[in-house]
């Protein structure tokens, strides 16, 4: 969110003072806690810990959640000019454990633990994060093909028709009940990973932070159009 209101107040300087020591925080905190296994991938395992499923219990190794946040940050870190060691580009072009989440029918689990059980029971389907909300790659990824595919199968009672004082909720909204019950399950075009690097600060270009009045609030008119969609 740091970036992407960086890119709406289109700021450079605002960017740096605000948003990039955020991201920084945000990139330093994932890696505080993830490791390098044997199998080469970078893994993820912090107690106490929840998942954004919460159905999915607690102190779970690998959260999906985690992975696409700790991915997403990484990148946006890199864009930002904050990986001066090369540790988040590493861990990148190394891997993060994601195919240690891959299910025999071609989705990811929700954690490493209990995301076999978990499935079909899920309170919100996370393995739509990568469609939806954090779209680490330039196109869906197969298992994300298969998950929005299965994206009534993933969380309990999804399915099911709901009823309001009597009357279908469909009756009461634009777009069936169905399609917004699920997190991403009506998927349109989505934004890809086009993460502009900061300039660097300059006496010139440095200026005091824009007053947020609603008469200079970004538009979201004025956004690039997206171009990822599913087929």
């Amino acid at each position: 969110m740091a970036h992407e209101t960086g890119q709406m107040v289109d700021d450079p300087a605002w960017t740096r003072e605000n948003a990039t020591p955020l991201i920084g925080e945000v990139a330093r905190f994932f890696r505080s806690f993830c490791r390098r296994e044997t199998d080469g991938r970078w893994h993820f395992f912090l107690t106490p810990s929840l998942g954004q499923d919460e159905a999915g219990g607690s102190d779970q190794k690998n959260f999906l959640c985690i992975l696409y946040g700790a991915k997403y940050a990484f990148q946006t870190a890199i864009a930002h000019g904050l990986d001066a060691d090369g540790a988040y580009g590493r861990i990148l072009a190394e891997g993060l454990a994601f195919d240690s989440l891959l299910s025999e029918q071609g989705f990811y689990h929700s954690s490493a633990g209990a995301g076999a059980a978990d499935f079909g029971r899920q309170k919100h389907p996370v393995q739509l994060n990568g469609l939806a909300y954090l779209p680490v790659e330039s196109a869906p990824l197969a298992a994300e093909r298969t998950a929005h595919a299965l994206r009534y199968a993933t969380t309990n009672r999804a399915a099911d028709p709901h009823f309001l004082a009597g009357r279908s909720a469909n009756s009461f909204s634009p777009v069936p009940i169905s399609a917004t019950r699920m997190a991403g399950s009506k998927i349109g075009p989505t934004s890809t990973r086009r993460i502009t690097p900061i300039p660097p600060a300059s006496s010139s270009t440095r200026r005091a932070a824009p007053r947020a009045s609603r008469s200079t609030w970004p538009r979201t008119a004025s956004l690039p159009r997206a171009s990822r969609t599913m087929s």
